[in-house]
């Protein structure tokens, strides 16, 4: 099931010509996936950072715009797994009009590796946080 974070888009996020500047869309999408972790994993973002052995930094990203988000909009960032590999997962962000699926915005794809935090070295996805992805944050049919 994919986890939705509501966001107003704030006057410091927009250009001069009043529509969201691009780069904030992957702050957003950041607060979005901090904001899954306590009801998803059980502890805030911080907690996950300074208490496990693994990291997952950012490996990829791509970025599809729609239709312009203007300073006020309100949205909705539906957050789901859409590939579970060995090492590494991606998360698709949906930015929606809030309360109408139908209506995207933006979509952001953004892959995670694993790395143990000690070595550096690359490291499987932990059984515990692979449950997460494969169980609660599945792929929806979306419209």
């Amino acid at each position: 099931m994919a986890y939705v974070y509501r966001h107003r888009v704030r006057f410091g996020e927009v250009d001069a010509a009043g529509i969201l500047y691009y780069p904030r869309l992957f702050e957003i999408a950041h607060e979005a996936y901090e904001d899954l972790f306590p009801p998803r994993f059980g502890r805030p973002f911080a907690r996950f950072i300074d208490d496990w052995e693994f990291i997952t930094p950012v490996v990829g990203t791509q970025a599809r715009f729609v239709e312009p988000m203007r300073l006020g909009d309100e949205l909705d960032v539906r957050i789901d797994v859409t590939r579970i590999g060995d090492r590494s997962y991606t998360l698709r962000f949906r930015f929606e009009s809030a309360g109408d699926p139908a209506r995207v915005r933006a979509e952001l794809h953004v892959t995670h590796c694993f790395i143990l935090r000690a070595s550096g070295a690359s490291c499987g996805i932990p059984d515990t946080f692979r449950a997460v992805l494969e169980r609660d944050l599945a792929s929806d049919p979306v419209a």
